[in-house]
Order: structure tokens, then sequence, then C-alpha cells
């Protein structure tokens, strides 16, 4: 008589499948929320370049973190790509999601939405690649690796905003509608006569208001112009050559405007 030991099940079962292997997608100091290509972005320089955003939460457990957008590096295989930061412009659609390169201090037991945007190589993006992270808004990325099947695509960044952040979505086509005209004649009457000063790095601005127009001195050069208020921004419109600028606005507790005029006039363009 013969005893068979069947490591599989006897009655001749089928072997146990193997187990896939799965992204691991945080840390205890940061956590990848989706990974997503833009099918629509064109890099007229580098054709073979795709954009992809990462969309992330930076949850400090023990130390404050500095957290840009600008800072950052994906790696896939023997090539590694540098966040890229052009103007807050692209980010303009996830407004839930800090994409800046201005920095802020994430402490301990907080935390910040945020985004970065990379280039890659459309070769480098394959099911079977395995995307690892290094300093992602100077947070430690350790153990964190995402597979290339959980990498996923969008039309455009109108799309992938409404997959990944549908409030901010919102919020943001809201920011960019006409303001009632009520609350245009009392941001209009909050700025008439006053100067906003604004700078980042050796560039700096002074802005001077009377009624809707306005003055932009920068560099020592001269501009004028006229502005729409939104609900969100200051729609300024170039008197010379029509070019236009979206100025971020807020109330202030004391009933006066803040502007950003340092990110409108950097890039936040029409």
């Amino acid at each position: 008589m013969c005893a068979c030991l069947c490591l599989a099940g006897c009655g001749g079962g089928q072997p146990a499948p193997s187990k896939e292997p799965t992204s691991t997608l945080g840390n205890d100091n940061i956590t990848i929320e989706a990974i997503y290509v833009d099918d629509s972005y064109k890099n007229e320089e580098h054709p073979s370049l795709k954009r992809v955003w990462v969309f992330s939460e930076i949850h400090p457990k023990d130390n404050t973190i500095e957290a840009s957008s600008y800072s950052g590096e994906m790696v896939i295989g023997e090539t590694t790509y540098d966040a890229v930061f052009q103007s807050e412009k692209d980010g303009m659609w996830f407004s839930s999601y800090h994409y800046s390169n201005t920095i802020k201090e994430v402490f301990k037991s907080e935390t910040l939405k945020i985004a970065f945007m990379f280039e890659v190589s459309e070769s480098d993006l394959t099911n079977e690649a395995k995307l690892t992270f290094q300093n992602l808004g100077s947070a430690n990325c350790d153990g964190i690796e995402v597979l290339g099947k959980d990498v996923q695509h969008a039309e455009n960044d109108e799309a992938i905003a409404k997959a990944v952040d549908p409030d901010g979505y919102q919020k943001a086509i809201s920011a960019r509608e006409p303001a009632d005209a009520d609350t245009a004649s009392s941001v209009i009457a909050a700025l008439d006569g006053y100067e906003y000063f604004a700078s980042y790095g050796s560039l700096s601005w002074r802005c001077t208001f009377s009624g809707s127009s306005y003055s932009l001195r920068s560099m020592g050069l001269a501009t004028t112009g006229t502005f729409e208020v939104l609900n969100g921004y200051l729609l300024f419109t170039n008197d010379d050559n029509g070019a236009q600028s979206w100025i971020p606005w807020s109330w202030n507790d004391d009933g006066k405007i803040s502007l950003d005029l340092s990110s409108g006039l950097m890039g936040n363009n029409g």
C-alpha cells in the first residue's frame, strides 16, 4: 500500500494560484491617492513625453514637513524624473490640492493634499513598470511602490479633476464665473484708491486701482487695463494687447481684500 502527501490537495485539484503583486501606496508620512496620465498633453520639443499627475496626502508622523510641488522625484527602472512646476494654472482644476512652488509647513497631526506633475517617457509607462518616489514634497517615501497597471489615463486635466477632485473641480468652475452685481460692486469699492505690492524672487509688482481699472508697475515698466470681478478671481485685461491674467482674491476678516498678485501674474493666465 502506498500513501501520498498532496501539497495542493488531493483528488486532482489545481495548484493554488500565485498571489499577484500589489501597489504599496503609503507610509507614515505620505499616501499616494491617485496617479493619472493626461492623454491630451503634447510636448512639441519632446513628443515622447507624457504628463503624469501624482495626487497625494502628506500626514507627518513626527517631524514638520515643508511641502512644495516643486520638490520630488519619480524613479522608473534606471530613469529618475524630477517634479515639474511651470505655473499654478496647470493645477487650476484641482482646487482641493496644493499645486504650487510655494512652501507650506505641515505639522505633526496635520494633513495637506498636494499634487505633483512629472513629464515621463511614454516607453516607461507600461503595466509592468514599478514607480517609486523620493522626497515628494520633502516627505520620506520609503516603501512606496506603485505598479504601472494602477496608473490611470484620462482625456485631459478636467477629466482628471472630475475623477480625483470632483468637489474641488466644481469650486474651481464657480471661482471663474462672474460675481453677482452686489459682490462686484463691493470688491471694486474695497479696491478703489488702494495700492497692492507683491514680490517673488527678484520680481516685484505694484498695482493701484481706480474704479474697475488698474495700473501695474514692474521692473520700471507700467501697464494699464480693466478688470472683471469673478467669484474667486479678478480677470485683468491689458489695454495694449488684450492679454489676461487671473488674480486670486478673497475677503479678509477686517473687510479688506486680499490679492495673490504673484501667482496671478507669474502664470495663472487666461
